[in-house]
């Protein structure tokens, strides 16, 4: 299918996928009673030799997952090279600069599309590092709950960007079945007729705070995508285990438009 190679072309290559694959299998093994040593060497490997590193202006994302490896790598084998590695990148994105800017109200910005895809995959590999491996004096949690609270609302333009969720919230995510409407009512700026509860959308296109447009034909803004939520999913989880709350009632999910309990 050479019509859509260009938009899933693996600019990374494939060692960190493959760095990453072996660190889960590893796991996957000593889950199940056996040796998880000949996988975990063959990630350290593909790791130390064909990945080299980590870029400190980048991140995680569906394209390059050497993020990821090194995190698990940390954690599974305490390598001083590779913790290095991983701390050397998250104080960049805790401290701005080398390629990471933070906005006025906190949000770091590497890239105009989805940008809020890329915290959010930040906030949940530092938690992930936070918990299990080092959090010198708090920073990397700090970046992981900052990163939530802003996308949850806690932001100057004072707007939740997951839809459905807070008071304000994208009106009109880039999203066919959630638009409920045809070419002819594509620019009819009125909100989408089905609500997409729990989508991500892409952010600010910007390093400012105030760039974000919710508009159907903004993609860059407000497309939402499998990839957006990945990130976000986790991160969310792990500030509900540190943080407390519950699952809505059912008088709570009747209140919501457009849901009603199954029962």
């Amino acid at each position: 299918m050479t019509e859509v190679q260009g938009y899933y072309a693996s600019w990374s290559g494939y060692y960190e996928d493959l760095a990453v694959g072996a660190a889960w299998l590893a796991r996957a093994n000593e889950a199940a009673g056996n040796s998880g040593d000949a996988y975990r060497n063959q990630a350290l490997d593909f790791y130390r030799n064909d990945v080299g590193g980590l870029n400190n202006g980048w991140t995680h994302n569906w394209d390059d997952a050497s993020y990821a490896a090194a995190v698990i790598l940390a954690q599974d084998t305490g390598d001083a090279a590779i913790r290095q590695d991983v701390e050397g990148w998250l104080n960049t994105w805790v401290n701005g600069g080398g390629g990471v800017t933070i906005t006025e109200g906190g949000l770091r910005f590497i890239s105009q599309w989805g940008s809020l895809r890329y915290a959010s995959n930040t906030a949940l590999l530092a938690g992930i590092y936070a918990d299990n491996v080092n959090d010198p004096n708090g920073a990397y949690s700090d970046l992981a709950q900052g990163t939530v609270d802003y996308i949850l609302g806690s932001n100057p333009v004072g707007i939740s960007y997951i839809v459905g969720y807070g008071d304000a919230y994208p009106q009109q995510p880039h999203h066919r079945a959630s638009s409920g409407v045809g070419w002819e009512g594509f620019n009819n700026g009125q909100p989408n007729q089905n609500i997409l509860f729990g989508a991500l959308v892409g952010g600010p296109s910007a390093a400012d705070d105030y760039s974000y447009n919710d508009s159907r034909d903004d993609y860059i803004s407000n497309e939402v995508a499998i990839d957006y939520n990945a990130g976000i999913t986790g991160a969310l989880a792990r500030s509900a285990s540190r943080l407390g709350g519950s699952p809505l009632s059912s008088t709570e999910l009747d209140a919501l438009p457009g849901v009603s309990d199954p029962s």
